[in-house]
């Protein structure tokens, strides 16, 4: 469960290396900016997701983009409940979108 920005990255840092290890075709760099969010740069495409959290209402959301290799805007931008937020489903996102 993701209550802080701390967590996102432990979330989204966990999730790049079990994914890797899962699938040893991908291999991910793991990046935090100063604000909090944080990256996951597949190495050989070039290709990212941006993650970070954002409050609306009394809801905590994780927002996401994918980014397509060296692109300036992303392709896609879409956010989900934190709470449900899993290591699992971070590498269905990753699935979804390398394999």
């Amino acid at each position: 469960m993701i209550k802080d920005y701390q967590d996102l990255q432990q979330l989204v840092s966990s999730a790049g290396v079990i994914f890797s290890e899962q699938n040893p075709t991908y291999q991910f760099e793991f990046s935090q900016a100063e604000n909090g969010a944080c990256t996951l740069l597949e190495k050989k495409s070039g290709k990212k997701f941006v993650f970070m959290l954002a409050k609306l209402g009394a809801e905590l959301k994780l927002g996401f983009a994918f980014y397509d290799a060296n692109e300036p805007q992303p392709d896609w931008i879409d956010d989900v409940l934190a709470s449900g937020s899993t290591t699992k489903t971070l590498c269905q996102l990753l699935e979804s979108e390398f394999v």
